[in-house]
């Protein structure tokens, strides 16, 4: 592989972790709005409860010790039906909140996950990048401090032979 490629690996390496990085930020948002959503719906439905549950005992204190009519009797029912449903509507806004809040969440996970593989790809790169500059430069500075005659195999580091050659015994 060529220096140049493995710049350009590195490079879309990088770009794939900044992207995977922008995705775990954006989620991070998302369970945000999510969470004071659920919290907002959590508690909507919990005031209303006590509310409803207010207006519930005040309602049945008026009637306490009268003469009912049906109709009044019909009121009272009306009244309790619909804060009943009222409750149950927020109830299930309460659910569908907190279900979008987990799935987030859910997805906040994902996302740190694939930007931690993306993390890793780009350090490991990263790694055998800055390993291969170092050995080029070490190779530079070889060629650079050795002459001509020492690169064509003309002279050897330790003495005139070569270590290729044989050594006579009888010299």
């Amino acid at each position: 592989m060529k220096k140049d490629d493995l710049a350009r690996l590195h490079w879309l390496r990088k770009q794939r972790e900044e992207k995977a990085l922008k995705a775990v930020l954006e989620r991070r948002g998302a369970l945000a709005r999510a969470e004071t959503a659920a919290a907002e719906a959590a508690l909507a439905s919990s005031d209303h409860a006590g509310a409803a549950r207010g207006r519930e005992l005040e309602a049945l204190g008026a009637v306490v010790g009268k003469e009912l009519r049906r109709n009044d009797l019909l009121n009272l029912q009306s009244n309790l039906d619909a804060a009943v449903d009222r409750q149950r509507t927020l109830k299930a806004e309460e659910a569908e909140a907190a279900q979008k809040r987990d799935a987030a969440q859910s997805k906040l996970e994902d996302a740190r996950g694939i930007f931690q593989r993306h993390r890793r790809d780009a350090e490991k790169l990263e790694q055998i990048v800055r390993q291969r500059s170092l050995k080029l430069a070490r190779r530079r500075l070889v060629f650079s401090e050795a002459g001509d005659d020492e690169l064509h195999g003309l002279s050897h580091p330790h003495g005139d032979a070569s270590p290729a050659a044989p050594r006579s015994e009888d010299a």
